[in-house]
C-alpha cells in the first residue's frame, strides 16, 4: 500500500525551487509508485528536473505508465518525458533488436546465456545498461565470440578487455548500435557468484521471453556487487531493482543469498550493502523494505568504522550514496582472501591483475597502439564520408584518433608558388581564358603545362614537399605519441592525380614520386575505394569529367596490383560499404594489439587462450555449467 511521500516540503514557497534531494525524492516516488506517491503539482512544476534525476539513475523511463497514478499521469504528458521516452524507446527497440539476433545465432549454436543486469521487472530486457552484459558458459566462450566476430559482424575491443568479460560492438556508419560484453563469470577481476548456479536458477522473463534473467536472490547479489565493488556508488535503479525484487519474492531466501556470497567471500560486504540500501531506501521514502532483523545482523556484524561509512555517506547524498575508494577495496582484498572457491595461486594472480588494472586507472594512463589507416581513390568515391564514420566507429572503441585530410597543390605554401609561376608562363591565348571555367579546358590547360619537362618537375618537387612537411606534422608526429591517423587522401592520391595530368601510366615512374612514398610513413592499412568512374562523377563536387576520373581509376588499379593499395568496391549501399570498411580497419587495428605501458600493467590481451591457460582451474570449473 502506497504513502503519501512528497507533497511539499514545510520549507518550500512556490516560486523556490526544490533542492536536490528533494526532487529526488520525487524522482524516487515516481520510480516506485508501489512504494510512495507524488504530489501531481509538484510534478507539474518540476517535470524536466524530475525526468533528468530519473535518467540519471538510469531507471528505466519505458516502465512509467500514466496510469500509475495522477503524478505519473501529469509526468508523462510533460514534453520533457515524451522527449526522453521517445530516445529511449529508439534505443531500446535498437539494442534489443540486436541481441535478439545474437540470441538466435546463439541458440541454433547451443549456447545458453543469461542477461545479468535483468531482474525480471518490466521493461526486463536491460536497456539502460551501458553494454549487454551476458553470461554464457565458460566453456562456450570463445564459440560465442567466433559467432559474434565471423557471422554477425561484431568487433572485439581488446583495449578494453578484463579477465573472463570481452566487449564486442557493432557500428553502422561509425554508429554503435550494439554492445555486447561476453562475461565468461560474473565478476569484476574475480568471480562473484556460482555460476553453474545462476544458470541452474536463471528464466525467461515473464515480459519478454528474450531477456533470461537470474532468479531473486542471484539478481539481488549481482546488483549490488556491481554497484558496490565495480561503480562505487547506487543509483535509484540499482535500489527499485532490489526493492523490487524483495516484493515479488516473499520467500526470499537469505540464508540462500549469503550462502552464495560468503562462498566467494564477501558476506561481510553484502552486509555492508544491505545497510546501504536500507539506508537509501529510508532516506528517500521514510521507511524500507528489508526485514528488520536482517539490518540488525547486519549491524551487529559490521565494525563501527564500516557503519560509520555508510552513515556518512548517507547523510552527504542520501538520493546516491558513493562508496569510498579504499573502503571497498578493503572489502574486495579481503573476499579474495576468503574465496573458498579459488587456490592460492590463482588469488595472488587476481589480485595483482586488480592492483594493477586500479593503479593505471588512477594514473589516468591511456596507452594504445598507433595506427595509420589511409582511404585513397577519386572524388566522389566517398573518402570523407567513410574517414568521418571510422573515426566515429574509433571513438566508441575508446581510441584516440584524428582525420587528416590533405590534397597535392591545397595548400598556402603551393598557391605562393602557383602565384609566383604564373609571372613567368604566358596563358595560352584568349579563347583559352575565355572558357577556362569549364572542365575540358582546365584539364586540357594543366595537362599542357605538364607536358613541359621543367613545370612537371618543379611542380612535382613543389608538391612533394608540401605533403612531406605536412605528412611529418600531422602523421608522423602523432603517430609517434600512439594515435590513430585516418588519412582522407594519401600520397598515393597525390601521385595518381600528378600522373593523370602529366599522361604518365606508372605513378611511380618518377624519381620524386618514390622519394616521397619512402620518407611518408608507412600506412598499417591502405584501403582504395574502388567506384566506377560514372558513379564518382555523378557524387562529385569537383569539376572532373568520367574521363579523367577513369584516368585515374586506372592508375590506382596500377598501385594496387604492386600491393601498395587495398581495393575496397565502394558501389551499392553506403552502409554496407562502410560497414566492411570500419570493420576491416578495426579488425586489422586490434590483431596485434600490444604496447609496452599496456605489458607494465599486464594489461595487453591475453590472445587465444583467453587466460584459460594461465588458470586451467577455471575450464574444469566450468565443465559441469550445464
Amino acid at each position: 500500500m502506497t504513502h503519501s511521500l512528497i507533497t511539499r516540503p514545510p520549507s518550500h514557497e512556490r516560486g523556490e525551487h526544490l533542492n536536490r534531494a528533494d526532487l529526488y525524492r520525487l524522482a524516487a516516488a515516481l520510480a516506485d509508485p508501489a512504494v510512495a506517491a507524488a504530489d501531481p503539482d509538484l510534478v507539474a512544476a518540476y517535470a524536466p528536473e524530475v525526468v533528468e534525476c530519473l535518467v540519471a539513475g538510469k531507471v528505466p523511463l519505458l516502465g512509467i505508465r500514466a496510469e500509475q497514478s495522477p503524478a505519473h499521469a501529469v509526468l508523462v504528458a510533460s514534453p520533457a518525458f515524451k522527449e526522453a521516452h521517445a530516445r529511449e524507446q529508439a534505443h531500446y527497440e535498437c539494442q534489443r533488436g540486436e541481441f535478439a539476433v545474437v540470441a538466435a545465432a546463439w541458440a541454433r549454436a547451443g549456447i545458453p546465456y543469461v542477461l545479468i543486469k535483468s531482474v525480471g521487472q518490466a521493461p526486463s530486457y536491460p536497456y539502460r545498461s551501458d553494454n549487454q552484459d551476458v553470461l554464457v558458459p565458460v566453456h562456450h566462450g570463445p564459440r560465442a565470440a567466433a559467432i559474434l566476430l565471423e557471422q554477425l559482424g561484431y568487433v572485439e575491443l581488446k583495449n578494453v578487455e578484463e579477465p573472463h568479460k570481452f566487449l564486442f560492438r557493432r557500428f553502422i556508419m561509425g554508429r554503435e548500435v550494439s554492445a555486447i560484453h561476453l562475461h565468461e563469470w560474473i565478476g569484476w577481476g574475480t568471480s562473484f557468484l556460482n555460476e553453474a548456479h545462476v544458470f541452474r536458477r536463471a528464466r525467461p522473463a515473464l515480459d519478454d521471453p528474450l531477456a533470461i534473467h537470474p532468479a531473486p536472490e542471484e539478481a539481488m547479489l549481482v546488483t549490488m556487487a556491481h554497484a558496490f565493488f565495480e561503480n562505487k556508488e547506487v543509483k535509484l535503479s540499482d535500489l527499485t531493482k532490489v526493492t523490487w525484487l524483495l516484493r515479488q519474492a516473499p520467500n526470499f531466501d537469505w540464508d540462500l543469498a549469503f550462502q552464495l556470497a560468503d562462498e566467494k567471500g564477501w558476506s561481510d560486504g553484502l552486509q555492508a550493502c544491505v545497510l546501504l540500501w536500507a539506508g537509501m531506501e529510508r532516506a528517500l521514502y521514510g521507511r524500507t523494505t528489508f526485514p528488520q532483523e536482517r539490518i540488525a545482523v547486519a549491524d551487529a556484524a559490521l565494525a563501527a568504522w564500516q557503519r560509520e561509512h555508510i552513515n556518512r555517506r548517507l547523510q552527504r547524498a542520501p538520493y546516491h550514496p558513493r562508496v569510498g575508494f579504499v573502503y571497498s577495496k578493503r572489502f574486495y582484498y579481503a573476499k579474495m582472501a576468503r574465496d573458498r572457491s579459488i587456490g592460492p595461486r590463482r588469488k595472488l594472480w587476481e589480485g595483482l591483475l586488480h592492483t594493477t588494472a586500479g593503479i593505471r586507472r588512477n594514473l589516468h594512463v591511456q596507452s594504445q597502439d598507433q595506427f595509420l589507416v589511409t582511404l585513397s581513390g577519386t572524388d566522389g568515391s566517398g573518402k570523407s564520408t567513410h574517414a568521418k564514420a571510422l573515426s566515429a566507429a574509433f571513438e566508441g572503441c575508446h581510441i584516440k584518433n584524428r582525420v587528416v585530410w590533405s590534397r597535392g597543390g591545397s595548400s598556402a605554401f603551393t598557391d605562393r608558388a602557383l602565384t609566383l609561376a604564373r609571372r613567368f608562363v604566358r596563358p595560352t591565348g584568349g579563347a583559352d581564358r575565355a572558357v577556362a571555367a569549364t572542365p575540358a579546358t582546365t584539364l586540357a590547360r594543366r595537362r599542357a603545362a605538364m607536358r613541359s619537362p621543367l613545370l612537371r618537375a618543379g611542380w612535382t618537387a613543389i608538391v612533394a614537399a608540401d605533403l612531406w612537411w605536412r605528412y611529418l606534422r600531422q602523421v608522423g608526429l602523432p603517430l609517434l605519441k600512439g594515435e590513430v591517423v585516418i588519412c582522407d587522401r594519401y600520397v598515393y592520391d597525390a601521385l595518381v592525380e600528378l600522373a593523370a595530368y602529366a599522361g604518365q601510366p606508372d605513378p611511380l615512374q618518377g624519381l620524386i614520386g618514390r622519394v616521397l612514398m619512402a620518407l611518408s610513413p608507412k600506412p598499417d592499412l591502405a584501403l582504395w575505394l574502388d567506384v566506377a568512374p560514372e558513379t564518382a562523377a555523378a557524387r562529385a563536387a569537383s569539376p572532373e569529367s568520367s574521363a579523367f576520373l577513369a584516368a585515374q581509376q586506372r592508375r590506382y588499379a596500377t598501385l594496387a596490383g604492386r600491393g601498395l593499395l587495398a581495393a575496397v568496391t565502394s558501389e551499392g549501399d553506403l552502409e554496407q560499404v562502410n560497414d566492411r570498411l570500419v570493420r576491416r580497419a578495426l579488425r586489422t587495428y586490434y590483431a596485434d594489439y600490444w604496447t609496452l605501458v599496456n605489458q607494465l600493467f599486464l594489461f595487453n590481451p591475453r590472445r587465444a587462450t583467453r587466460d584459460r591457460a594461465v588458470h586451467p582451474d577455471v575450464v574444469l570449473a566450468g565443465q559441469h555449467q550445464m
